[in-house]
């Protein structure tokens, strides 16, 4: 049989127990130190990827408002050229008829450029300008409309515009688009 002399494993072979109970007991301490360090790390990893993720819809966010407030100054740009086209069509004539080809062709040259799309992102977005643009864009209805078709004495058909009330329409149609405009291009001109 083998005998301990060397005093350091006699005080192992007497205290085993001891020292691997005192063992586990490090073990399990290392085991909690450790499990919650690591959970600590997931929790800052996880706010990181949050706060990330807030930046990063911010971010979307602002370009998203950008892109709709230049489209819609864009927009507006168009209908006060189709306005200033109109008033052209339309000319200086003055007329003692109701109705007139030039103001059919006035009432039909301001176009809608890009009115879905402006209406799906106020939706979107909101902001101040969703009620100057949809009287606006009554507006535009309501001047296009403004026309008949007329039976010529030969058979053949003919559309004619309304000639009364056609400039004050435009006017009103270009203050409109003016406003907006006006508004989106002091919001771009804002930082964020």
């Amino acid at each position: 049989m083998y005998q301990v002399t060397s005093p350091f494993w006699q005080f192992v072979d007497h205290w085993q127990t001891l020292i691997a109970g005192v063992l586990a007991v490090l073990a399990a301490f290392a085991t909690i130190y450790f499990t919650l360090m690591g959970s600590k790390w997931e929790v800052d990893a996880a706010q990181e990827q949050i706060k990330t993720s807030v930046e990063q819809e911010r971010a979307r966010t602002v370009a998203e408002k950008v892109a709709f407030l230049t489209m819609l100054s864009a927009a507006m740009e168009t209908v006060v050229v189709d306005v200033s086209a109109s008033k052209e069509l339309f000319g200086k004539t003055v007329s003692n008829n109701d109705f007139s080809v030039e103001a059919y062709l006035a009432r039909q040259r301001i176009k809608k450029t890009a009115f879905g799309d402006i209406r799906a992102a106020l939706v979107r977005i909101g902001g101040d300008a969703a009620g100057d643009f949809l009287r606006l864009d009554n507006e535009i209805d309501d001047f296009s409309s403004g026309w008949q078709e007329f039976q010529g004495v030969s058979g053949g058909r003919f559309l004619k515009g309304k000639n009364l009330g056609l400039i004050q329409q435009l006017t009103k149609i270009e203050n409109l688009a003016l406003t907006i405009r006006e508004r989106a291009k002091s919001q771009l001109d804002v930082p964020p």
